[in-house]
């Protein structure tokens, strides 16, 4: 990971142009420049100590005095991150202020009450969102999930061989996935003419102890334990410990054994099995850009998924 210092060795003629400052300010603008570096170095620091995400590039743009101070820098950068979870590149602007001692992220004008780069960011986001969506639209117009994943150990409802055929994306300890999955479970499993299938995808950045819960349940059915997702769900793992503080794997699993009347050790879920069946889905959810749980697709579209669920279950 090398970010590109774009003015730590440029010339003189492309530092006028990337910067507002005029001919007569050269001389002082030069001698500032030798700060960049450190600008960028501590930045960089700074973003990768988020594990949500991962500091790809960072590129400096754009570099002008703050107002009449000649010794404070507003530095525009254009930085490229990766999404941890979804593995996706994110490219966004992002302002930094200097004075080569001090830096700071927000500066704010006390006579309007405007942060710096306000107006630039909620133009861009705008204009992202608005070309996400339609990518994302595109996207789901195109897409069928691959008929060789409805396979019989990921079906946990239903009538395997119905032609009718629903995929859910599910984290056990999301929310939403609690209020939701359970009632989808238990009414898809009282048709034969719908078969439901459950790919497991864990929202570790949100639920620390997702995977470990996940792994439990899945070791839970060599044993012949069934339903044990819904079990898991209906139980709600809140009612345990803080899913979304909790980092200690052996919590998560004291609860998990409670609700299946399990025994298992941590080192129970190390098998090859069950990792790869955990990767697997992972890996079918990537391929579906899946953005968040649940998520549902109807015979393998995402086009009114839930609607046409809702639906069928109607008849």
């Amino acid at each position: 990971m090398k970010p590109n210092l774009l003015l730590t060795k440029t010339s003189l003629a492309l530092i006028l142009i990337l910067s507002s400052v005029g001919a007569k300010d050269l001389k002082q603008l030069t001698l500032n420049t030798n700060f960049d570096a450190k600008v960028l170095d501590f930045n960089k620091k700074i973003l990768n100590s988020n594990p949500s995400f991962e500091l790809k590039s960072q590129t400096i743009t754009k570099k002008e005095q703050l107002g009449t101070d000649k010794n404070w820098f507003a530095y525009t950068l254009d930085l490229v991150i990766m999404e941890k979870d979804s593995n996706r590149e994110i490219k966004t602007p992002y302002f930094l202020f200097s004075n080569g001692e001090n830096i700071t992220t927000t500066m704010i004008n006390l006579n309007t009450n405007e942060r710096y780069g306000d107006d630039i960011l909620k133009s861009i986001r705008q204009n992202g969102q608005l070309a996400r969506e339609k990518e994302r639209g595109e996207f789901e117009k195109k897409f069928i999930l691959n008929n060789a994943y409805y396979t019989k150990d990921r079906l946990i409802a239903g009538n395997h061989d119905a032609k009718t055929k629903v995929a859910i994306f599910s984290d056990p300890l999301c929310v939403y996935c609690i209020k939701n999955v359970p009632m989808i479970i238990e009414e898809i499993d009282k048709r034969s003419d719908i078969a439901l299938y459950y790919f497991n995808y864990p929202l570790d950045s949100i639920h620390p102890t997702s995977q470990t819960v996940i792994k439990a349940i899945e070791a839970s059915k060599a044993l012949g334990i069934k339903n044990s997702e819904l079990k898991v769900y209906k139980a709600n793992m809140e009612n345990f410990y803080d899913v979304y503080k909790t980092t200690d794997a052996q919590i998560s699993l004291d609860s998990v054994n409670t609700i299946l009347g399990t025994k298992f050790t941590l080192s129970d879920l190390n098998k090859k099995e069950i990792d790869d069946r955990l990767q697997s889905d992972i890996k079918i959810a990537t391929e579906s850009k899946i953005e968040g749980t649940p998520s549902i697709l109807f015979n393998g579209s995402f086009l009114e998924a839930r609607e046409k669920l809702f639906e069928a279950l109607k008849k």
